[in-house]
């Protein structure tokens, strides 16, 4: 009986510390400035900009205070900040009615608590969730360079940055249809990306995020992929650069593709980090990929948090979000996001920007006001952030859409690149480059020029790769483009990349599968292949692949309009049904090309299809031999 009181008295006296306090809105001023609020002992500041802090206290001594709520966090883990125009308020309200509680309604955003189902954020662009755990106001803790004139070695770095690599990143990214946090395709790309981080030899680990629930329901399954270069002489020093890479649209939850919010800044930094991990530097480089952050900048949240709990020095955070939309007529320039805390980073970007991109415009703003990044993660937590926007008020309008796709929305892979090579110059300047490594000699052969087949048929061949020069090379394969309308297939390449010893030479087998019927007969089918090394100057190394392929029976293929194929996405089965045709055989290709062999139950007039064993993803399928359509297993 006694444990019993004491376990209740602890308790009750547990509830009391963690939830003691009001939920206050403070509005920044000249007498409640943030250094002056950050010092108060009686306030525990949760989130903080240039207009207002977020925070816990009993203590309402301060101008304009406005109380949000009377017991902070007792009913709920987090209130979320929501971004919406005022013009749209009324409007929104009314649709989300009796999912939440609105706290407070300030110029273009709510305070809210989540009381219900049915709530989401406005059109305009998502929230940043406030939770009770405390903020720090970023310092600067180090002198940043002024820099004067153009260094050689940043030249050579910037110059290998690729809009083909960059534009092929958003295409993978954009095809996988959705990268939502809570979605089964969102795991595939965070594995993905991890893949790609370990064939740069780089130190990657995926952060998983426990307990983190999206406002739509559900719970996040991605995580946060960090990719570490160590530094040669300072490793405990970090420069940090960063993206989001789930996606999110409103009008279908599975047409998500995302390309410029925000595939561009993933392709972005991974573009960096293919470039920069070719060289030493003496401070240590992170690479970031998070998750969630259309839910409230959770995945960078979770991040930003354990690095300052691990005490972790960083220089400064370099964030990509959405770098590929130029609206018609308007200059290319640069609009730079970060609260005033952060002006040392924020001035050495522009200062970086006018040595490596004179003539570009790059103005500084405060706030965004559509919406927030994960630079505000950073800065929340003590370090200096930075969010170069593609344009604060006209940016890509098909943002948050199924139209999110490179054309409408990614229409300016020019913009991406400078960007990417600004950020890169950056990053490489405050990381300290020690002297670049002596460059190899490349040089590549063909078994030769062309293979012929039939459709269906495999084509062994094979590329060797010569180093001539007196170093080691690394080499990877990238770039992989097709050229010709109406032909598909896959090829797979055995190594993807290797290390070639000085006067050796590796052979690179090619396997070309045509699982995919083709519609045309007697088509010459080309492959170009761009060759990665570690030596710049052979940065667009290429060479063609040929394959004439002749289609069986020579019989045209009729179009896959015949059949119907549902539903898609699908979850444990397919119907394929015809008006037309009877179906005779089904047969299902993952990606890669590889037959899999699913149950299939032939009926009139729906026949069935047992996919409930394939692991999620995208999927080829192929009726009859001859018809061919596209699916997502969820």
């Amino acid at each position: 009986m006694k444990k019993s009181i004491i376990f209740t008295f602890c308790f009750v006296l547990f509830s009391f510390i963690a939830f003691a306090g009001k939920f206050v809105l403070i509005p920044v001023s000249v007498t409640n400035n943030l250094e002056t609020l950050f010092s108060n002992n009686d306030l525990k500041i949760h989130y903080y900009c240039d207009d207002y802090v977020l925070a816990t206290t009993n203590n309402l001594n301060f101008n304009g205070v406005a109380v949000l709520d009377e017991n902070a966090f007792a009913d709920v883990d987090n209130y979320a900040i929501v971004y919406c125009y005022d013009s749209e308020k009324e409007d929104y309200l009314s649709k989300i009615a009796g999912s939440v509680e609105t706290l407070y309604s300030g110029n273009h955003f709510f305070i809210m608590k989540l009381t219900g189902d049915g709530f989401m954020p406005a059109i305009n662009d998502g929230m940043v969730t406030i939770r009770n755990v405390e903020a720090k106001l970023s310092k600067s803790r180090f002198d940043y360079p002024i820099i004067t004139e153009q260094d050689e070695n940043i030249l050579n770095l910037i110059s290998q940055v690729s809009t083909d690599s960059l534009i092929a990143v958003v295409q993978h990214l954009q095809d996988y249809v959705t990268r939502r946090c809570d979605h089964a395709n969102s795991v595939l790309v965070q594995n993905w990306l991890k893949e790609q981080y370990e064939t740069f030899d780089l130190n990657v680990s995926v952060q998983a995020l426990p307990n983190v629930h999206p406002w739509w329901g559900g719970t996040v399954q991605s995580g946060n992929v960090i990719a570490i270069q160590l530094g040669t002489e300072f490793p405990d020093e970090y420069i940090v650069c960063g993206c989001h890479y789930d996606s999110f649209a409103y009008q279908s939850p599975q047409g998500e593709p995302g390309a410029d919010d925000n595939a561009t800044g993933t392709a972005g930094i991974m573009e960096i980090a293919r470039i920069l991990k070719n060289y030493p530097f003496k401070r240590s480089i992170i690479y970031c990929s998070f998750a969630a952050e259309e839910c409230g900048l959770d995945g960078s949240s979770r991040y930003a948090q354990q690095c300052a709990q691990q005490g972790m020095d960083i220089l400064g955070y370099f964030n990509i979000d959405m770098s590929g939309y130029l609206q018609s007529g308007s200059p290319m320039h640069i609009d730079l996001i970060h609260p005033t805390f952060a002006a040392p980073l924020a001035n050495y970007y522009i200062n970086v920007a006018d040595i490596y991109s004179p003539g570009l415009p790059v103005t500084s703003y405060p706030n965004l006001p559509g919406g927030d990044s994960d630079h505000t993660s950073f800065n929340n937590f003590g370090y200096m952030g930075i969010f170069p926007f593609e344009d604060r008020n006209n940016h890509s309008p098909h943002i948050h859409t199924t139209n999110d796709i490179i054309g409408p929305s990614v229409n300016n892979p020019e913009q991406m690149k400078i960007f990417t090579q600004l950020s890169l110059a950056g990053i490489a300047t405050l990381a300290l480059p020690d002297e670049l490594p002596p460059a190899p000699v490349l040089s590549l052969s063909k078994k030769s020029s062309s293979v012929e087949a039939f459709e269906g048929e495999d084509i062994n061949d094979f590329i060797t790769v010569y180093n001539l020069g007196d170093a080691p090379l690394t080499f990877e394969i990238k770039d992989i483009v097709f050229e010709h309308e109406g032909l598909s297939g896959v090829i797979i390449i055995d190594p993807l990349g290797g290390t070639v010893q000085p006067l050796d030479s590796l052979a690179i087998s090619l396997f070309y599968q045509f699982p995919i019927p083709l519609k045309t007969i007697d088509k010459e089918y080309t492959g170009s292949f761009n060759f990665i090394c570690n030596d710049p100057t052979q940065e667009k190394t290429e060479i063609n692949l040929y394959a004439l392929v002749h289609q069986k029976d020579n019989i045209n293929a009729i179009e896959l309009s015949a059949f119907n194929i549902y539903p898609n996405p699908a979850k444990n089965e397919l119907q394929v049904t015809s008006n037309e045709l009877q179906v005779t055989s089904v047969e299902i290709f993952d990606i890669y090309g590889r037959k899999l062999t699913p149950h299939t139950s032939y009926l009139t007039p729906h026949t069935l299809v047992d996919i409930s064993d394939l692991a999620a993803g995208i999927y080829f399928i192929r009726i009859n031999d001859r018809f061919t359509g596209k699916f997502v297993k969820e």
